[in-house]
């Protein structure tokens, strides 16, 4: 479905670039997935079109769609057009892991800029540009720092577009934290110069957090493309492709019928049909379950070292590095590789960048995590903070979530040193929300520490009247006076 704006006198500009997967959206990495592009003309048109409104003096596009619907995928074969012809494409993704810095989809999105169109001064974007070069909260008002650090960061837009036209992508907006949020309406808000910004979002997740940056974004009456299911002709494309053979129409019409032509979902029962044999009806009547149904059966057939290691990387995040993996799994270099290889060939992971990993969809990686229990959870996420600690001692986001939900009280104290310090960041980042669910953290360890009563009842008190600051900065009234009331407790 394509939900179409007023009528506008814009050119609608052919789609280029040659059939088959995509590239990555940002700097060349690798493809997101493996399954191939299928469809979506119509939705490209009106992506087209917002492209031709962009040149004009600058537009919006909105592309919303179920997850596994095909977001990335579209968002990467416009990207590749718009490059084809001369376009700058700035790409980020929001992540959904709570250990990542605050803003991390720009400072993705920046850093690709920087490289190509870098700015005149630096200065405040160096936040942005450099997520872990300042662990120190900026001095002085805070709110003329964060206004300062918008302005600058307009104006950077507004200078790069004007020298090549400019689009600027954030992926997965329903994951966005606030500043993000605020930096994407920033965005929207410069005209005057050839500057294209696209967001996409899930549709079923966009929820009232989303509500102020969508409804300052309509009033730039954005191009908006609704991403339904494919239809049966679609998806008999995608399924022949990935199983390398025709399907039974029939099969197809009944995988088209209860995965509503979502391109994930077919292409996870497509790869069941490819290893199932003569087991396609089977296959195919798993779906009304549910999708991690299929992603069950999938993980059951690998060997258990694999398994253990798709764990570990669920459990690590939605992207890790293979030398963290590698660490906390405590198998050989070789062994680990092996069994990376077998799961990106298996279509579980993906190798975004060298020496990165990634789920080839959240579901995935949802799925997985989902059906670890309590206890191993928390024995992974501490296997994780130990190596995390090691390997990568400044990544405190990271380091903060893992030591904080591996539950163990022996690695409390570090959990709440990494939680403030990690807080700290995200005020120097002017994510107080972040900082204020990080302190949470804090609050959470802190009542594993082992120690008298009175000596937690002070160490609350501490914690409180951070989390007291950090309300006051995120303009958190209620929330502040309710913190204010719980601290005479703790005395």
């Amino acid at each position: 479905m394509v939900e179409r704006p007023s009528p506008r006198a814009v050119p609608v500009v052919g789609v280029t670039g040659a059939p088959g997967v995509p590239a990555a959206v940002g700097s060349g990495a690798a493809p997101a997935s493996p399954a191939p592009f299928v469809g979506r003309h119509r939705e490209l048109e009106v992506l087209e079109q917002a492209a031709g409104a962009g040149l004009g003096g600058g537009a919006v596009a909105l592309v919303a769609g179920e997850g596994g619907a095909g977001k990335t995928a579209l968002l990467a074969r416009f990207a590749d057009s718009l490059r084809a012809r001369g376009w700058t494409v700035a790409a980020g993704r929001c992540p959904d892991d709570a250990g990542v810095p605050a803003a991390w989809a720009w400072t993705e999105a920046l850093g690709e800029l920087a490289r190509l169109l870098p700015p005149e001064h630096v200065g405040p974007l160096s936040t942005l540009i450099d997520p872990l070069g300042a662990t120190v909260p900026p001095h002085g008002d805070a709110t003329a720092g964060r206004f300062r650090l918008h302005t600058a960061f307009a104006r950077w837009l507004a200078s790069a577009a004007a020298r090549c036209p400019l689009a600027v992508i954030i992926d997965d907006v329903h994951e966005a934290d606030e500043e993000t949020l605020a930096l994407l309406g920033r965005a929207a808000g410069v005209q005057g110069v050839p500057l294209l910004v696209v967001a996409a979002y899930r549709q079923g997740q966009a929820d009232s957090r989303l509500a102020p940056t969508m409804a300052a974004l309509a009033r730039r009456d954005p191009f908006r493309v609704v991403l339904t299911g494919l239809d049966v002709t679609e998806v008999r494309t995608l399924v022949r492709s990935l199983c390398g053979r025709e399907v039974d129409a029939e099969v197809v019409a009944v995988l088209a019928e209860r995965t509503g032509g979502n391109p994930f979902f077919v292409g996870e029962s497509a790869r069941l049909l490819t290893a199932g044999g003569d087991d396609a009806a089977q296959a195919v009547a798993r779906v009304p379950d549910g999708i991690r149904d299929v992603v069950r059966q999938r993980l059951a057939r690998l060997p258990q070292e694999a398994a253990d290691v798709v764990r570990l990387a669920a459990v690590a995040g939605s992207e890790t590095h293979v030398a963290v993996l590698r660490e906390a799994s405590g198998l050989s270099p070789t062994a680990v590789v092996g069994t990376l290889e077998l799961c990106i060939a298996d279509g579980l992971l993906t190798e975004r960048a060298p020496g990165h990993v990634s789920f080839t969809h959240p579901l995935l990686r949802d799925t997985v995590y989902g059906d670890l229990t309590g206890l191993r959870r928390g024995l992974l996420h501490g296997r994780l903070a130990d190596t995390l600690a090691s390997l990568r001692p400044d990544d405190l986001p990271a380091l903060a979530v893992h030591f904080t939900r591996s539950g163990d009280p022996a690695k409390a104290r570090q959990a709440v040193a990494f939680a403030l310090r990690a807080a700290e960041l995200a005020e120097h980042r002017y994510a107080h929300d972040v900082s204020v669910d990080l302190l949470h953290q804090a609050l959470d360890a802190a009542e594993l520490i082992p120690a008298r009563a009175d000596e937690r009842a002070e160490r609350a008190v501490g914690l409180l009247g951070a989390l007291l600051r950090a309300h006051v900065r995120a303009g958190s009234g209620d929330a502040a006076i309710v913190t204010r009331h719980r601290a005479p407790r703790g005395r």
